[in-house]
């Protein structure tokens, strides 16, 4: 029997998936407009290594990271990742195997929904994995914590 686990998303869309636009200028910029010119000389070494680690990570997932959602670990979310919102949301929760593959925040790397970093940070759950959701129900912010 697969383990299943609580997962948390906000939004007005549920478990929609959404394209990334905001997400894919940043990877378009590792792939397309990455000058290390434009850093100072001191620290030009280390975004280059950084940028090299990001660029061979994008090439390989960018298709795979075109729409998702973004979620957290149900118990795990606060309040704080809505304060860039002048709204709120709704919140949703769902039922999906332990197993799932997702990706970090930077969508630079895949890991399982176990991994401690998805507890942490949150995840992105790309819409190829979308169809592992089990139930889906909507819950009362206000009453949940």
């Amino acid at each position: 029997m697969e383990k299943l686990v609580t997962i948390s998303r906000y939004s007005n869309n549920a478990f929609y998936p959404k394209h990334q636009s905001h997400h894919l200028k940043l990877i378009d910029y590792h792939l397309h407009g990455f000058s290390v010119e434009r850093f100072p000389k001191h620290i030009r070494a280390v975004m280059l290594q950084q940028h090299v680690g990001l660029k061979r990570a994008y090439l390989e997932n960018r298709e795979k990271v075109r729409y998702g959602v973004w979620c957290f670990f149900a118990g795990h979310e606060d309040f704080n990742e809505l304060s860039h919102l002048t709204y709120t949301p709704k919140l949703y929760k769902a039922r999906i195997p332990a197993e799932t593959v997702v990706y970090s925040q930077l969508l630079n790397k895949s890991m399982p929904l176990t991994c401690d970093l998805c507890k942490e940070t949150g995840f992105f759950l790309p819409e190829c994995s979308l169809g592992d959701i089990r139930d889906e129900w909507q819950v009362d912010y206000r009453t949940a914590y």
